[in-house]
């Protein structure tokens, strides 16, 4: 079986890439990698640009559709297998260039238990990520997003409260679907009574399987 060789698309900044390449790390070595071969082969790309908003939507489609194909050609000259890209905002420009590839493309929304709530970007929620899982409350939690990436740790707690004080079973499980969000993963398990379930760890197990399977 050919070894994979994963490219990773992410945007806002490179804590969502740091974050991603720990989880792999951690992933792999409970699969029992130690040496340097043993570990999945992974190129970044940071997609930082003018052309997305604060919020996660594109300003200037024809022109962030460029930047993501400049990406592509380095994922290409690196002999990339899979595709994962990290930002559910962008998941439907990026298949866009996956169409006309022969990698495989992973999203973050593709598979995940029941829960009871599901954060996300506006720009998530009106792409429908996350639309097969089984609930209905799927909240767009710009407010909250936004304080996340200026590590606000004040505000973020209460955006926190007031997307689920209109719910009785406010202590329900939480689906992170903003991988701004996830990066902050340890700060919610240990400030609230909720079941987490963050996108990015799952999909940086998925990559270390993988590669262990090769």
């Amino acid at each position: 079986m050919t070894v994979p060789v994963f490219g990773v698309m992410f945007g806002h900044g490179f804590s969502v890439g740091s974050y991603f390449m720990s989880c792999v790390e951690t992933a792999a070595r409970k699969l029992g990698a130690v040496k340097d071969r043993d570990f999945p082969k992974i190129v970044l790309s940071s997609i930082v640009t003018d052309c997305m908003a604060h919020n996660g939507s594109i300003v200037d489609q024809n022109k962030f559709m460029v930047e993501a194909e400049t990406a592509s050609r380095v994922f290409e000259a690196a002999g990339v297998t899979d595709v994962i890209n990290l930002c559910v905002s962008l998941n439907t420009y990026t298949q866009q260039i996956m169409n006309h590839t022969n990698w495989r493309f992973h999203k973050l929304d593709a598979e995940f238990p029941e829960t009871d709530f599901v954060f996300m970007s506006k720009v998530a929620y009106e792409s429908k990520a996350f639309d097969s899982l089984r609930t209905n409350n799927r909240l767009v939690a710009e407010k909250l997003i936004d304080a996340a990436q200026y590590n606000d740790y004040s505000t973020m707690n209460a955006e926190f409260n007031k997307l689920l004080q209109p719910f009785t079973f406010s202590h329900g499980s939480i689906l992170l679907g903003c991988t701004d969000l996830s990066v902050h993963l340890n700060w919610f398990q240990n400030t609230f009574h909720n079941e987490f379930f963050d996108p990015v760890a799952d999909m940086a197990w998925k990559v270390a399987q993988m590669n262990a399977e090769s």
